[in-house]
């Protein structure tokens, strides 16, 4: 056997009659095993990206109760929180160019934990390592 189609002519006159070949060339094998390699090492690729990001967010330090916070689901009731909120997503589009950290006060019950936490979220996203202490 010198190639792939003397591999194929070989098959061809060992097969019964009545079982029809999926390929009948050994190009036509070639190119689906160069098409099925792509579909895979693409899956591949995406599977590797998403165990690395679950990895990043595993290490982050939020909680599970705080694992779905954004900014789009925080609720704003009074204008402290609307300026936190303000604060928090300046934060985020200015990221890369802050040099400090984050840091929130205030009393219990006022979202400090979820806007922490929609800031990660949203980093996270952004491919970058954060961590909620």
């Amino acid at each position: 056997m010198k190639n792939v189609g003397d591999l194929m002519q070989r098959l061809q006159k060992m097969m019964p009659a009545h079982i029809k070949p999926a390929f009948k060339t050994g190009e036509e094998l070639l190119a689906w095993q160069k098409e099925q390699g792509a579909i895979r090492s693409a899956a591949l690729e995406r599977e590797n990206r998403a165990m690395k990001m679950q990895r990043t967010f595993n290490r982050s330090g939020i909680r599970p109760l705080h694992q779905n916070c954004s900014f789009e689901n925080y609720r704003v009731e009074c204008e402290g929180q609307m300026n936190a909120l303000s604060k928090a997503r300046q934060y985020v589009e200015e990221f890369d160019g802050n040099i400090a950290s984050f840091i929130f006060s205030g009393k219990p019950g006022t979202g400090k934990n979820h806007l922490a936490a929609a800031i990660c979220n949203e980093l996270l996203l952004r491919g970058k390592s954060v961590l909620i202490i």
